[in-house]
Protein backbone atom coordinates (compact mmCIF):
# COMPACT_ATOMS: atom_id res chain seq x y z
CA UNK A 1 0.00 0.00 0.00
CA UNK A 2 1.33 3.67 -1.02
CA UNK A 3 1.37 6.01 1.62
CA UNK A 4 0.17 9.58 1.74
CA UNK A 5 3.75 11.09 1.65
CA UNK A 6 4.61 8.52 -1.29
CA UNK A 7 1.40 9.50 -3.05
CA UNK A 8 1.77 13.15 -2.65
CA UNK A 9 5.57 12.79 -4.61
CA UNK A 10 4.11 10.76 -7.23
CA UNK A 11 1.76 13.89 -8.00
CA UNK A 12 4.58 16.10 -7.31
CA UNK A 13 6.98 14.42 -10.14
CA UNK A 14 4.00 14.65 -12.55
CA UNK A 15 3.67 17.81 -12.38
CA UNK A 16 7.71 18.69 -12.59
CA UNK A 17 7.38 16.12 -15.37
CA UNK A 18 5.05 18.41 -17.26
CA UNK A 19 6.96 21.67 -16.45
CA UNK A 20 10.09 20.44 -17.49
CA UNK A 21 8.68 19.29 -20.98
CA UNK A 22 7.51 22.81 -21.48
CA UNK A 23 10.81 24.50 -20.04
CA UNK A 24 13.20 21.92 -22.39
CA UNK A 25 10.63 22.73 -25.20
CA UNK A 26 10.97 26.70 -24.67
CA UNK A 27 14.94 26.49 -24.24
CA UNK A 28 15.27 24.40 -27.51
CA UNK A 29 12.88 26.07 -29.76
CA UNK A 30 15.02 27.10 -32.68
CA UNK A 31 16.44 23.49 -32.35
CA UNK A 32 12.41 21.99 -32.64
CA UNK A 33 11.71 23.19 -35.52
CA UNK A 34 15.15 21.88 -37.73
CA UNK A 35 13.91 18.29 -36.23
CA UNK A 36 14.05 16.59 -39.57
CA UNK A 37 16.96 18.91 -40.81
CA UNK A 38 18.90 19.18 -38.71
CA UNK A 39 21.56 17.56 -36.38
CA UNK A 40 22.41 19.01 -32.65
CA UNK A 41 26.28 19.16 -32.83
CA UNK A 42 29.18 21.87 -33.18
CA UNK A 43 29.72 20.38 -36.97
CA UNK A 44 28.20 23.99 -38.17
CA UNK A 45 31.63 25.74 -36.45
CA UNK A 46 33.66 23.57 -38.30
CA UNK A 47 34.33 21.12 -35.95
CA UNK A 48 34.84 18.33 -38.16
CA UNK A 49 35.20 15.36 -35.37
CA UNK A 50 31.67 16.73 -33.71
CA UNK A 51 30.00 16.40 -36.91
CA UNK A 52 31.50 12.88 -36.81
CA UNK A 53 30.47 11.56 -33.90
CA UNK A 54 26.86 13.07 -34.43
CA UNK A 55 26.48 10.76 -37.57
CA UNK A 56 27.92 8.13 -36.35
CA UNK A 57 25.02 8.44 -33.62
CA UNK A 58 22.25 8.96 -35.44
CA UNK A 59 23.23 5.74 -37.74
CA UNK A 60 23.83 3.54 -34.28
CA UNK A 61 20.19 4.69 -33.42
CA UNK A 62 18.73 3.89 -36.45
CA UNK A 63 20.88 0.60 -37.42
CA UNK A 64 19.34 -0.52 -33.32
CA UNK A 65 15.63 -0.20 -35.12
CA UNK A 66 15.97 -1.98 -38.31
CA UNK A 67 18.03 -4.97 -36.47
CA UNK A 68 15.05 -4.85 -34.38
CA UNK A 69 12.58 -5.80 -36.49
CA UNK A 70 14.85 -7.51 -39.00
CA UNK A 71 17.99 -9.33 -37.83
CA UNK A 72 17.93 -9.26 -33.67
CA UNK A 73 20.00 -12.86 -33.98
CA UNK A 74 23.05 -10.99 -35.54
CA UNK A 75 22.60 -7.27 -34.05
CA UNK A 76 25.68 -6.44 -34.09
CA UNK A 77 26.29 -7.09 -37.67
CA UNK A 78 25.81 -3.67 -38.57
CA UNK A 79 26.17 -2.41 -42.33
CA UNK A 80 29.14 -0.42 -42.21
CA UNK A 81 33.02 -1.54 -43.29
CA UNK A 82 31.33 -4.97 -45.40
CA UNK A 83 32.43 -7.60 -44.88
CA UNK A 84 34.20 -7.13 -41.28
CA UNK A 85 31.92 -8.60 -38.31
CA UNK A 86 30.49 -6.81 -35.22
CA UNK A 87 31.18 -3.33 -36.32
CA UNK A 88 28.26 -2.40 -34.29
CA UNK A 89 31.09 -2.82 -31.59
CA UNK A 90 32.78 -0.41 -33.07
CA UNK A 91 31.76 2.25 -30.88
CA UNK A 92 28.48 2.94 -28.65
CA UNK A 93 25.68 0.57 -29.21
CA UNK A 94 23.57 2.62 -27.16
CA UNK A 95 21.15 -0.65 -26.67
CA UNK A 96 19.86 1.04 -23.08
CA UNK A 97 18.40 3.72 -25.03
CA UNK A 98 15.96 1.14 -27.16
CA UNK A 99 13.51 2.14 -24.80
CA UNK A 100 13.56 5.81 -26.20
CA UNK A 101 14.40 5.20 -29.38
CA UNK A 102 12.63 2.09 -30.56
CA UNK A 103 9.23 4.16 -30.06
CA UNK A 104 10.14 6.85 -31.60
CA UNK A 105 11.64 5.12 -34.35
CA UNK A 106 8.79 3.27 -35.63
CA UNK A 107 6.72 5.92 -35.56
CA UNK A 108 9.42 8.77 -37.95
CA UNK A 109 10.86 6.12 -39.84
CA UNK A 110 13.42 9.08 -40.40
CA UNK A 111 17.10 8.13 -39.28
CA UNK A 112 17.75 12.48 -38.31
CA UNK A 113 14.12 12.80 -37.05
CA UNK A 114 14.37 10.28 -34.50
CA UNK A 115 18.43 10.97 -33.54
CA UNK A 116 16.67 14.62 -32.85
CA UNK A 117 13.35 13.02 -30.64
CA UNK A 118 15.72 10.64 -28.86
CA UNK A 119 18.42 13.18 -27.55
CA UNK A 120 15.65 15.47 -26.65
CA UNK A 121 14.00 13.27 -24.71
CA UNK A 122 17.22 12.83 -22.50
CA UNK A 123 16.77 16.62 -21.49
CA UNK A 124 14.04 16.46 -19.51
CA UNK A 125 14.53 12.76 -18.74
CA UNK A 126 17.75 14.23 -16.38
CA UNK A 127 15.40 16.43 -14.69
CA UNK A 128 12.15 14.04 -13.92
CA UNK A 129 15.01 11.41 -12.69
CA UNK A 130 16.78 13.59 -10.56
CA UNK A 131 13.81 15.19 -9.18
CA UNK A 132 12.18 12.14 -8.08
CA UNK A 133 15.58 10.85 -6.78
CA UNK A 134 15.85 14.16 -4.35
CA UNK A 135 12.26 13.99 -3.44
CA UNK A 136 12.89 10.48 -2.16
CA UNK A 137 15.40 12.86 0.45
CA UNK A 138 12.42 14.67 1.56
CA UNK A 139 13.38 18.06 0.47
CA UNK A 140 10.92 20.69 -0.36
CA UNK A 141 9.59 20.45 -3.95
CA UNK A 142 11.27 24.05 -4.81
CA UNK A 143 14.31 22.56 -3.92
CA UNK A 144 13.84 19.52 -5.64
CA UNK A 145 13.33 21.70 -8.60
CA UNK A 146 16.61 23.84 -8.31
CA UNK A 147 18.87 20.63 -8.52
CA UNK A 148 16.81 19.23 -11.07
CA UNK A 149 17.12 21.87 -13.44
CA UNK A 150 20.67 22.43 -12.94
CA UNK A 151 21.22 18.37 -13.33
CA UNK A 152 19.47 18.66 -16.56
CA UNK A 153 21.44 21.30 -17.58
CA UNK A 154 24.85 20.35 -16.53
CA UNK A 155 28.32 19.01 -17.69
CA UNK A 156 28.21 18.27 -21.85
CA UNK A 157 24.80 19.11 -21.63
CA UNK A 158 25.05 22.68 -22.89
CA UNK A 159 24.86 23.80 -25.69
CA UNK A 160 22.53 21.10 -26.82
CA UNK A 161 24.39 18.42 -28.54
CA UNK A 162 23.31 14.74 -30.31
CA UNK A 163 26.52 14.00 -28.58
CA UNK A 164 24.83 13.64 -25.11
CA UNK A 165 23.45 10.00 -26.32
CA UNK A 166 26.98 9.05 -24.97
CA UNK A 167 26.07 10.04 -21.65
CA UNK A 168 22.30 9.75 -20.70
CA UNK A 169 22.74 11.03 -17.34
CA UNK A 170 19.38 10.40 -16.44
CA UNK A 171 20.50 6.64 -15.72
CA UNK A 172 22.13 7.64 -12.06
CA UNK A 173 19.59 9.33 -10.53
CA UNK A 174 17.32 6.55 -11.62
CA UNK A 175 19.61 3.77 -10.93
CA UNK A 176 20.11 5.06 -7.08
CA UNK A 177 16.48 5.74 -6.62
CA UNK A 178 15.83 2.04 -7.78
CA UNK A 179 18.26 0.93 -5.40
CA UNK A 180 16.84 3.09 -2.50
CA UNK A 181 13.00 2.23 -3.41
CA UNK A 182 13.56 -1.47 -3.88
CA UNK A 183 11.66 -3.82 -1.58
CA UNK A 184 9.98 -6.66 -1.51
CA UNK A 185 7.31 -7.17 -3.97
CA UNK A 186 9.16 -3.92 -5.56
CA UNK A 187 12.78 -5.28 -7.00
CA UNK A 188 11.43 -5.59 -10.15
CA UNK A 189 12.66 -2.20 -11.64
CA UNK A 190 16.22 -2.44 -10.24
CA UNK A 191 17.25 -5.43 -12.79
CA UNK A 192 15.36 -3.32 -15.52
CA UNK A 193 17.37 -0.22 -14.74
CA UNK A 194 20.68 -1.25 -14.69
CA UNK A 195 20.66 -3.66 -17.55
CA UNK A 196 19.61 -0.29 -19.49
CA UNK A 197 22.37 1.84 -17.63
CA UNK A 198 25.08 -0.50 -18.01
CA UNK A 199 24.27 -1.05 -21.97
CA UNK A 200 23.58 2.43 -22.87
CA UNK A 201 27.38 3.60 -23.43
CA UNK A 202 30.77 2.38 -22.29
CA UNK A 203 31.46 5.68 -19.67
CA UNK A 204 27.55 5.69 -18.71
CA UNK A 205 28.05 1.52 -17.69
CA UNK A 206 31.52 2.54 -15.51
CA UNK A 207 29.38 5.52 -13.97
CA UNK A 208 26.54 2.98 -13.30
CA UNK A 209 28.65 0.63 -11.58
CA UNK A 210 29.85 2.90 -9.22
CA UNK A 211 26.58 4.25 -8.34
CA UNK A 212 25.18 0.50 -7.80
CA UNK A 213 28.82 0.03 -5.41
CA UNK A 214 27.96 2.99 -3.62
CA UNK A 215 24.33 2.58 -2.76
CA UNK A 216 24.59 -1.32 -2.33
CA UNK A 217 27.18 0.11 0.38
CA UNK A 218 24.52 2.35 1.87
CA UNK A 219 22.02 -0.09 2.00
CA UNK A 220 24.37 -2.42 3.68
CA UNK A 221 24.79 0.33 6.43
CA UNK A 222 20.63 1.43 6.71
CA UNK A 223 19.16 -1.88 6.01
CA UNK A 224 21.11 -4.43 6.32
CA UNK A 225 22.78 -8.01 5.22
CA UNK A 226 19.82 -9.74 4.88
CA UNK A 227 18.02 -6.97 2.27
CA UNK A 228 21.51 -6.27 0.31
CA UNK A 229 21.59 -9.78 -0.02
CA UNK A 230 18.07 -9.46 -1.93
CA UNK A 231 19.26 -6.81 -3.68
CA UNK A 232 22.57 -8.33 -4.89
CA UNK A 233 20.16 -11.57 -6.01
CA UNK A 234 17.71 -9.61 -7.87
CA UNK A 235 21.00 -8.53 -9.86
CA UNK A 236 21.86 -11.51 -11.26
CA UNK A 237 19.68 -12.69 -13.61
CA UNK A 238 20.92 -9.64 -15.76
CA UNK A 239 24.31 -11.55 -15.65
CA UNK A 240 23.91 -13.61 -18.33
CA UNK A 241 22.85 -10.98 -20.58
CA UNK A 242 25.20 -8.34 -19.78
CA UNK A 243 28.06 -11.08 -20.93
CA UNK A 244 25.73 -11.80 -24.09
CA UNK A 245 26.05 -7.93 -25.21
CA UNK A 246 29.43 -7.96 -24.17
CA UNK A 247 30.91 -10.22 -26.11
CA UNK A 248 31.08 -8.22 -29.76
CA UNK A 249 33.32 -5.71 -27.87
CA UNK A 250 35.44 -8.76 -26.41
CA UNK A 251 35.44 -9.61 -29.86
CA UNK A 252 36.89 -6.72 -30.80
CA UNK A 253 39.16 -5.91 -28.53
CA UNK A 254 40.97 -8.76 -29.87
CA UNK A 255 41.61 -7.25 -32.78
CA UNK A 256 43.49 -4.07 -31.24
CA UNK A 257 47.51 -4.23 -31.19
CA UNK A 258 49.01 -5.23 -27.87
CA UNK A 259 51.02 -2.36 -27.65
CA UNK A 260 48.50 0.18 -27.83
CA UNK A 261 47.75 1.36 -24.21
CA UNK A 262 44.73 3.70 -23.96
CA UNK A 263 46.29 5.17 -20.76
CA UNK A 264 49.19 6.82 -23.21
CA UNK A 265 47.18 9.02 -24.77
CA UNK A 266 44.88 9.74 -21.87
CA UNK A 267 46.69 12.90 -20.88
CA UNK A 268 45.81 13.96 -24.71
CA UNK A 269 42.51 13.08 -24.79
CA UNK A 270 41.89 14.67 -21.46
CA UNK A 271 43.21 17.60 -21.90
CA UNK A 272 40.96 17.81 -24.88
CA UNK A 273 38.18 17.05 -23.43
CA UNK A 274 38.44 19.73 -20.48
CA UNK A 275 39.51 22.07 -23.18
CA UNK A 276 35.94 21.42 -24.76
CA UNK A 277 34.35 22.19 -21.43
CA UNK A 278 36.69 25.26 -20.79
CA UNK A 279 35.05 26.81 -24.48
CA UNK A 280 31.90 26.64 -23.23
CA UNK A 281 29.32 29.76 -23.50
CA UNK A 282 28.82 32.35 -20.52
CA UNK A 283 25.47 30.93 -20.01
CA UNK A 284 27.04 27.30 -19.68
CA UNK A 285 29.66 28.74 -17.13
CA UNK A 286 27.15 30.46 -15.28
CA UNK A 287 25.19 27.63 -14.67
CA UNK A 288 27.90 25.57 -13.32
CA UNK A 289 28.66 28.41 -10.99
CA UNK A 290 25.10 28.15 -9.40
CA UNK A 291 25.06 24.96 -9.16
CA UNK A 292 28.76 24.86 -7.34
CA UNK A 293 28.00 27.80 -5.24
CA UNK A 294 24.44 26.10 -3.86
CA UNK A 295 26.04 22.85 -3.22
CA UNK A 296 28.73 24.66 -1.15
CA UNK A 297 25.77 25.98 0.86
CA UNK A 298 24.38 22.50 0.91
CA UNK A 299 27.55 21.06 1.72
CA UNK A 300 28.98 23.18 4.76
CA UNK A 301 24.88 24.06 6.31
CA UNK A 302 25.02 20.82 8.54
CA UNK A 303 29.06 21.01 9.62
CA UNK A 304 28.13 25.06 10.32
CA UNK A 305 24.45 23.89 12.60
CA UNK A 306 26.97 21.01 13.77
CA UNK A 307 23.84 18.71 13.34
CA UNK A 308 23.81 15.17 12.33
CA UNK A 309 24.95 13.64 9.05
CA UNK A 310 22.26 11.88 7.26
CA UNK A 311 23.19 9.54 4.62
CA UNK A 312 21.45 11.70 1.85
CA UNK A 313 24.69 14.24 2.22
CA UNK A 314 27.41 11.30 2.78
CA UNK A 315 25.79 9.90 -0.22
CA UNK A 316 26.42 13.07 -2.30
CA UNK A 317 29.83 13.42 -1.23
CA UNK A 318 30.50 10.22 -2.27
CA UNK A 319 29.18 10.82 -5.69
CA UNK A 320 31.20 14.32 -5.42
CA UNK A 321 35.15 12.74 -3.94
CA UNK A 322 34.25 9.66 -6.48
CA UNK A 323 33.36 11.64 -9.63
CA UNK A 324 36.16 14.59 -9.28
CA UNK A 325 39.07 11.86 -8.41
CA UNK A 326 38.44 10.01 -11.89
CA UNK A 327 38.29 13.27 -13.99
CA UNK A 328 41.26 14.41 -12.69
CA UNK A 329 43.12 11.51 -15.00
CA UNK A 330 45.20 9.37 -14.16
CA UNK A 331 48.22 11.84 -13.02
CA UNK A 332 48.45 14.65 -10.69
CA UNK A 333 51.21 17.18 -11.78
CA UNK A 334 51.78 19.12 -8.47
CA UNK A 335 55.29 21.37 -8.22
CA UNK A 336 56.72 19.42 -11.30
CA UNK A 337 55.98 15.98 -9.88
CA UNK A 338 53.52 13.75 -10.86
CA UNK A 339 50.88 12.25 -8.59
CA UNK A 340 49.35 9.29 -9.44
CA UNK A 341 45.40 9.48 -8.95
CA UNK A 342 43.34 5.81 -8.72
CA UNK A 343 42.71 6.29 -12.65
CA UNK A 344 45.67 3.97 -13.02
CA UNK A 345 43.91 1.07 -11.26
CA UNK A 346 42.18 1.08 -14.73
CA UNK A 347 45.28 -0.02 -16.41
CA UNK A 348 45.34 -3.52 -17.72
CA UNK A 349 41.55 -3.99 -17.41
CA UNK A 350 38.46 -3.34 -19.73
CA UNK A 351 38.53 0.38 -18.04
CA UNK A 352 41.82 1.19 -19.52
CA UNK A 353 39.64 1.88 -22.80
CA UNK A 354 38.41 5.04 -20.53
CA UNK A 355 40.66 8.09 -21.86
CA UNK A 356 37.94 10.95 -21.52
CA UNK A 357 37.90 11.35 -17.96
CA UNK A 358 36.73 14.48 -17.43
CA UNK A 359 33.13 12.61 -18.36
CA UNK A 360 33.21 11.80 -15.21
CA UNK A 361 32.12 15.02 -13.90
CA UNK A 362 28.46 13.99 -14.65
CA UNK A 363 28.54 11.49 -11.90
CA UNK A 364 30.22 14.35 -9.82
CA UNK A 365 27.23 16.81 -10.50
CA UNK A 366 24.91 13.84 -9.04
CA UNK A 367 26.02 14.83 -5.72
CA UNK A 368 26.70 18.70 -6.75
CA UNK A 369 23.30 19.00 -7.56
CA UNK A 370 22.02 16.62 -4.62
CA UNK A 371 24.05 19.25 -2.31
CA UNK A 372 22.74 22.29 -4.41
CA UNK A 373 19.18 21.08 -4.07
CA UNK A 374 19.95 21.07 -0.28
CA UNK A 375 21.40 24.49 -0.29
CA UNK A 376 18.11 25.92 -1.80
CA UNK A 377 15.96 24.25 0.92
CA UNK A 378 18.64 25.87 3.44
CA UNK A 379 18.25 29.56 2.20
CA UNK A 380 14.33 29.48 1.91
CA UNK A 381 14.15 28.60 5.06
CA UNK A 382 16.26 30.88 6.51
CA UNK A 383 14.28 33.53 5.07
CA UNK A 384 11.41 32.14 5.86
CA UNK A 385 12.34 32.17 9.79
CA UNK A 386 13.90 35.39 9.43
CA UNK A 387 12.46 37.80 6.81
CA UNK A 388 10.97 40.80 8.19
CA UNK A 389 8.30 40.42 4.89
CA UNK A 390 6.45 38.11 4.60
CA UNK A 391 6.85 38.55 0.37
CA UNK A 392 10.62 37.86 0.74
CA UNK A 393 10.50 34.40 0.52
CA UNK A 394 7.97 33.42 -1.89
CA UNK A 395 10.78 35.75 -3.86
CA UNK A 396 13.61 34.49 -2.49
CA UNK A 397 12.11 30.97 -4.34
CA UNK A 398 11.38 32.56 -7.57
CA UNK A 399 14.96 33.31 -7.67
CA UNK A 400 16.52 30.19 -7.18
CA UNK A 401 14.16 28.72 -10.23
CA UNK A 402 15.47 31.85 -12.12
CA UNK A 403 18.89 31.83 -11.58
CA UNK A 404 18.53 27.23 -11.46
CA UNK A 405 16.94 27.99 -15.39
CA UNK A 406 17.66 31.06 -17.08
CA UNK A 407 21.51 29.90 -17.67
CA UNK A 408 21.15 26.82 -18.99
CA UNK A 409 17.97 27.95 -21.19
CA UNK A 410 19.91 30.71 -22.77
CA UNK A 411 22.60 28.38 -23.36
CA UNK A 412 20.44 25.66 -25.10
CA UNK A 413 18.68 28.61 -27.23
CA UNK A 414 22.25 29.27 -28.57
CA UNK A 415 22.80 25.28 -29.79
CA UNK A 416 24.34 25.25 -33.24
CA UNK A 417 22.66 23.21 -35.88
CA UNK A 418 24.40 21.18 -38.31
CA UNK A 419 22.58 20.54 -41.99
CA UNK A 420 21.66 16.96 -43.05
CA UNK A 421 21.66 17.65 -47.00
CA UNK A 422 20.95 13.58 -48.57
CA UNK A 423 21.04 14.92 -51.96
CA UNK A 424 24.54 16.87 -51.09
CA UNK A 425 26.56 14.41 -49.37
CA UNK A 426 25.16 11.06 -50.44
CA UNK A 427 28.30 8.84 -49.41
CA UNK A 428 28.17 10.65 -45.87
CA UNK A 429 24.51 10.94 -45.16
CA UNK A 430 22.76 8.38 -47.44
CA UNK A 431 23.62 5.96 -44.79
CA UNK A 432 20.79 7.92 -42.53
CA UNK A 433 18.38 7.31 -44.55
CA UNK A 434 18.70 4.03 -45.61
CA UNK A 435 20.39 2.02 -42.77
CA UNK A 436 19.29 -1.55 -44.42
CA UNK A 437 20.84 -0.87 -48.27
CA UNK A 438 23.84 1.39 -47.87
CA UNK A 439 27.20 -0.27 -46.40
CA UNK A 440 30.52 1.15 -46.55
CA UNK A 441 33.62 -1.31 -47.70
CA UNK A 442 36.99 -1.06 -44.87
CA UNK A 443 38.78 2.15 -46.28
CA UNK A 444 42.70 2.17 -46.90
CA UNK A 445 44.80 2.26 -43.18
CA UNK A 446 44.35 6.14 -41.21
CA UNK A 447 47.64 8.04 -41.58
CA UNK A 448 49.68 9.41 -38.78
CA UNK A 449 49.51 7.67 -35.27
CA UNK A 450 46.48 6.00 -36.29
CA UNK A 451 47.75 3.99 -38.63
CA UNK A 452 48.18 0.71 -36.26
CA UNK A 453 44.81 1.11 -35.51
CA UNK A 454 42.20 -1.23 -37.71
CA UNK A 455 40.54 1.59 -39.40
CA UNK A 456 37.19 -0.07 -38.85
CA UNK A 457 37.46 0.84 -35.13
CA UNK A 458 38.15 4.48 -35.56
CA UNK A 459 35.26 6.95 -35.97
CA UNK A 460 37.68 8.83 -37.43
CA UNK A 461 36.66 7.19 -40.69
CA UNK A 462 33.57 9.62 -40.45
CA UNK A 463 35.31 12.63 -39.71
CA UNK A 464 37.04 11.85 -43.24
CA UNK A 465 34.27 11.21 -44.34
CA UNK A 466 32.48 14.79 -43.59
CA UNK A 467 35.43 16.30 -44.36
CA UNK A 468 35.18 15.26 -48.27
CA UNK A 469 37.00 12.00 -48.81
CA UNK A 470 33.81 10.08 -49.73
CA UNK A 471 34.46 5.92 -49.61
CA UNK A 472 32.72 3.28 -52.42
CA UNK A 473 29.20 2.20 -51.47
CA UNK A 474 28.41 -1.51 -51.90
CA UNK A 475 25.70 -3.96 -51.39
CA UNK A 476 25.80 -6.32 -48.60
CA UNK A 477 26.97 -9.29 -50.62
CA UNK A 478 29.97 -7.73 -52.10
CA UNK A 479 33.74 -8.62 -50.86
CA UNK A 480 35.72 -6.03 -49.93
CA UNK A 481 37.82 -4.38 -52.20
CA UNK A 482 36.48 -0.79 -51.90
CA UNK A 483 38.49 2.32 -53.83
CA UNK A 484 38.96 5.85 -53.02
CA UNK A 485 37.44 8.19 -55.43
Amino acid sequence: MSTASERESRRDVIWFAAASFVVVGIASWPWLARFGTALADPGSLNDVSAAADARLLAWVLAWNAHAAWTQPLHWFDANIFHPARNMLAGSESLLGLLPLSLPVSALARDAVLAANVTTWLTYPAAAIAMYAYLRRASLTPVACAVGALLFCFGPYRLPADIRVLQLPCFFLPLLALAVQASRPGRRVWLPVVALLALTSSLYMAAMSGIVLVVELAFALRTRGVRETAWLVVSLLPIVPLLVIAQRPYVEQAATMPATLDPLLRADVVAAATWGALAAGTVAWRSSVLVACALGLVGLLAPLRRRSPLDPSWWRALAYVVIGTLIAAGPTLHVFGMDLPLPVRLFSGTPLAALRAFPRFLVLASLGVCSFAAAGAAGLVAAVRSRAPSRALAPAVTLGLLLVATVPGALAMLSSPLSDVDLAAHPDVDRILAASDGAVLEIPPPLPGPFSSVPTCRRTSCFAARVTGVRWSMATPGTRRGGTQH
